[in-house]
């Protein structure tokens, strides 16, 4: 069986799961799952904390395996072939080959997860710059564990987001406008 994806979309949809993986968890939690079905490729990982979906368009057949989160070279390369073979994965880009053997059973139900999540009354939606949010919380630092936790408050959709850690640090957000 074997899918091919284009080159970019493949590195958007490892780099959109790959640290949503888990390096000491269960067997299933270290790799990115692709199902890919009818046209469409999905994406999934998750760490027991976390979970991260990703969807793509890809030519081939219907088929699922696992990938490790290692991606070969794509410079200069148009499209990534997925071929199951076996219990191996082969994830090829031009003259390198990654292979992943496949563990035994069927994944997580990441789909259930999010849906039923998605199903549970929205309170609430504000927009926000991507790399400002990442920004705050990157810059919490702290001795103990507890100083790392980060408090994110939203009081509006036109209000700052607050994000407090320890006692009094704070850092303050503006919001996007966005149509929801």
């Amino acid at each position: 069986m074997k899918a091919i994806i284009d080159a970019i979309e493949f590195k958007r949809l490892i780099d959109g799961t790959k640290k949503f993986t888990s390096v000491y968890g269960a067997n299933k939690m270290q790799y990115i799952h692709l199902r890919f079905e009818n046209g469409e490729v999905r994406a999934a990982a998750l760490d027991g904390y976390r979970a991260s979906v990703e969807y793509a368009k890809y030519k081939g057949d219907n088929f699922t395996c696992y990938v490790k989160t290692t991606m070969p070279k794509l410079k200069g390369i148009n499209e990534v072939a997925v071929e199951l073979v076996g219990d191996r994965a082969l994830v090829i880009a031009g003259e390198d080959i990654i292979g992943c053997k496949q563990p035994e059973g069927e994944f997580y139900p990441v789909d259930k997860i999010i849906a039923d999540e998605l199903e549970k009354e929205n309170i609430g939606v504000v927009g926000v710059n991507p790399t400002f949010l990442i920004d705050a919380l990157k810059s919490i630092s702290g001795i103990t564990t507890k100083d790392k936790i980060a408090k994110i408050e939203i009081r509006s959709k036109t209000e700052p987001i607050i994000i407090r850690s320890g006692e009094k640090n704070v850092k303050l957000i503006l919001p996007m406008r966005i149509e929801v």
